[in-house]
């Protein structure tokens, strides 16, 4: 018998091309890249790392607003303290990369719930989205659900699924919390494994879907005022070697970066299973737009 997994295949790639087309986290793969590098260079030199900065960039780029220097030592110390680095280590590398057992749910919950209390951060609520100016002003001061999914997604990417609160209360109604975390968790693992057993290369194929709108959006990225330099200062900081000799980037040079790193992330199979999930989370859930519309992309074109 065969099981008709939710999403099926066709409102999964409906999402995914809405979001990527929408053009909503346009700084995603820069801001993976950061973190990644960050990775490397603790591998490499053996030192501490110190995610918080580039975990901070992230966060603002999806609206959360944190305060960069306090919260970005918060996560600085988080990641090193208690345990946190080492456990994060012993996740799977992907979603379906191991069945979500009672040790795996004492690691999630432990480092979901080591996250209270940091300070400096918020989710927008409903009138400030639609109140530019209450945005500005407004700062809240401690992590919630949202932006403790967001930061263990940016530095556990292939298993750590995002949520928002929609989606959340979608799945798991008036419950929040790591435990709560960690159902929606399975709950994600059991739609990729669904997906996956229907057809093993269906997320590669999703990404080779999008790969115009995907570089489209990563050129208007880089293009932006100051992100291009914001990437250069990173590399600097960091001693990259990628920087040219000139100590300049150029838009192709940056595009040229981190396009590769797309593709040799992606080829790694798994990784991508947990974002293209949370874009159909966001689509359906969060923007509550009906799949499929009644509308087909090629009635937009020339």
């Amino acid at each position: 018998m065969i099981v008709e997994c939710k999403p099926h295949r066709a409102e999964l790639e409906w999402a995914v091309f809405l979001f990527n087309t929408m053009g909503e986290d346009n700084s995603y793969f820069v801001d993976l890249w950061k973190v990644q590098e960050l990775y490397k260079i603790q591998e490499e030199n053996k030192v501490k790392m110190k995610p918080g900065k580039a975990v901070v960039d992230f966060l603002n780029h999806w609206s959360m607003r944190a305060t960069k220097k306090p919260i970005a030592t918060a996560i600085d110390k988080w990641y090193n303290g208690n345990g946190v680095a080492e456990k994060l280590k012993l996740l799977p590398e992907t979603l379906t990369g191991k069945d979500l057992n009672d040790e795996l749910e004492e690691n999630v919950t432990y480092l979901y719930t080591a996250l209270d209390g940091l300070t400096g951060i918020g989710e927008p609520t409903e009138a400030e989205h639609d109140d530019s100016q209450l945005k500005q002003k407004h700062h809240y001061t401690v992590i919630r659900d949202t932006g403790a999914s967001k930061i263990l997604h940016i530095l556990k990417p292939g298993f750590f699924v995002m949520w928002d609160n929609p989606i959340r209360q979608h799945y798991m109604g008036n419950c929040k919390g790591s435990g709560a975390y960690f159902f929606f968790l399975k709950k994600m693992q059991e739609k990729a494994k669904c997906l996956r057993n229907q057809n093993s290369n269906i997320f590669k194929e999703l990404l080779l879907n999008i790969k115009e709108p995907l570089e489209t959006n990563l050129k208007n990225v880089i293009s932006r005022n100051g992100s291009k330099q914001e990437i250069l200062n990173f590399m600097k900081e960091n001693q990259l070697k990628e920087i040219p000799n000139n100590g300049e980037l150029t838009e192709n040079t940056v595009t040229a970066i981190i396009s590769k790193f797309i593709e040799d992330r992606y080829n790694n199979d798994g990784y991508i299973d947990a974002k293209f999930l949370d874009e159909y989370n966001w689509i359906v859930h969060t923007k509550n737009i009906k799949l499929p519309p009644a509308w087909h992309p090629s009635d937009y074109k020339a």
